[in-house]
């Protein structure tokens, strides 16, 4: 379906009904004021009504002022085929004042790319919301008052591991990624999260988090927090290190285990461990506070180098 640029408003509570199909691609539509404008899920409280979507393309769209934009779920009962790769493809696509916007559930093998989402609602603010979806790229989208989220499915039947979340710009929220329970494996790395009120919020094992700039905003909550492991999982195993933390009144809080706050990068062909950095400073590990940056040139460049 190519809409060439024709704009769509209000003819019913949904515009698409993908359900059934398999290798649809919808591109260059403009829509306002639906329900749902991209779903196989047409409110019915019953699964077993619900017709799955496979290898589904959305690309270059414009959505705005709609409620739930792009809501696709292959959560019928006794659907557990394997999901091609790539499975669903959401492309390029400009999403403006939603209540939530990119909805997945129990699909894998996702990409979710160069898309602008701009202002959310309350409560949830769900910008990109995986559920029980794993192996989904999540690269290059810019999110501003709306987040990212990763959940289990139906208590951890279906998790969403394995994401790759790269290069994505999400600012204006409290809570910029959300790593829930089942959301285990995943790359989090040359993120920007900016004014946020907590950066990252893991309840899941086994990340590796590395690269991010996570900039708070004492005006979101009176008080910050960057990468934040929740005491009530005790999430284990994840590296992070060389993230950037700025304006945060609290960087990093580890209610974890075995959690690693440095690792190892390859410079000159040599092996060098760095932790992370903290406005002025750099700590070998999140506790242990070490080499100090000067800048009186404000340049954001240390005067004096780094000692190894």
């Amino acid at each position: 379906v190519d809409c060439n640029g024709a704009q769509f408003d209000l003819i019913y509570g949904w515009l698409f009904n993908v359900g059934g199909t398999t290798g649809v691609t919808i591109k260059n539509c403009y829509a306002t004021r639906y329900w749902r404008v991209v779903t196989n899920d047409l409110g019915d409280p019953n699964p077993l009504l619900l017709l799955p979507v496979e290898t589904l393309t959305v690309r270059d769209n414009t959505f705005e002022s709609n409620s739930f934009p792009i809501v696709l779920d292959n959560r019928m009962p006794g659907f557990n085929k394997p999901s091609a790769s790539p499975n669903q493809q959401i492309i390029n696509n400009t999403i403006i004042n939603s209540i939530g916007s990119i909805f997945l559930q129990k699909m894998d093998n996702n990409i979710i790319t160069d898309n602008i989402i701009d202002s959310t609602s309350a409560p949830d603010y769900h910008g990109i919301y995986l559920i029980g979806s794993s192996n989904t790229d999540i690269e290059r989208n810019t999110l501003s008052n709306a987040r990212l989220d990763l959940e289990r499915w139906n208590g951890g039947l279906r998790n969403s591991t394995n994401a790759t979340i790269v290069d994505n710009t999400i600012s204006d929220i409290f809570r910029a990624l959300e790593l829930d329970e089942g959301s285990d494996g995943s790359l989090i790395e040359f993120n920007s999260l900016m004014r946020v009120g907590l950066g990252i919020h893991i309840r899941s094992d086994g990340h590796l988090i590395r690269g991010n700039i996570i900039t708070g905003n004492d005006l979101l909550d009176g008080g910050d927090s960057g990468i934040h492991f929740d005491a009530a999982t005790t999430p284990k195993n994840s590296i992070v290190f060389i993230n950037l933390f700025e304006n945060i009144s609290d960087p990093v809080f580890d209610g974890g285990f075995n959690n690693k706050w440095n690792g190892n990068i390859t410079l000159f062909g040599e092996n060098f461990t760095f932790g992370n950095f903290y406005q002025v400073f750099h700590r070998d590990t999140h506790l242990h506070r070490g080499f100090y940056c000067t800048d009186t040139n404000f340049d954001n460049i240390c005067d004096n180098p780094f000692m190894f």
